[in-house]
């Protein structure tokens, strides 16, 4: 976290928005992020990331002197790869689901997609069929034909 100093020079100097000295005075949801700190400061802002939000990682200097490491998560090889990493959930391309299943019934009724398929027959078969999807058997959707 910024000392007093610290926050006026980065919003005063350097025109960012907001530097906190107080993880806890994190009111709103935070659309950009930019960290070279860690620690409570990562937590408490991670926990209010607005959709889409961005953050770049720079560092974790809040952890350099510990006595025992500090715990990054995914966060510290994030850092050091220099990756990027983006959430996606499906729902958010509902628009596209219709033109999606069409396109997709095409490409099976020519040949194009090949269903991966592992038939179980018979109701007795539900359990096997249950627990194939957790460990290691055939590829692809389990289906228990009765």
């Amino acid at each position: 976290m910024a000392s007093e100093a610290q926050a006026r020079f980065l919003t005063e100097t350097l025109g960012f928005d907001l530097a906190l000295t107080d993880p806890a005075a994190i009111e709103e949801p935070v659309h950009a992020f930019i960290d070279g700190v860690g620690g409570a400061l990562h937590d408490a802002v991670v926990a209010r990331l607005a959709l889409h939000a961005r953050i770049v990682l720079l560092g974790f200097i809040a952890g350099y002197n510990d006595a025992a490491p500090p715990v990054y998560g995914i966060a510290l090889p994030i850092l050091f790869k220099r990756a990027t990493v983006s959430g996606f959930l499906l729902a958010d391309h509902a628009a596209d689901f219709a033109p999606a299943r069409a396109e997709l019934a095409r490409m099976l009724d020519d040949g194009r997609l090949q269903p991966v398929e592992t038939i179980h027959h018979g109701l007795s078969a539900t359990p096997a069929a249950f627990a194939a999807l957790f460990g290691e058997a055939d590829p692809g959707k389990q289906i228990v034909c009765l």
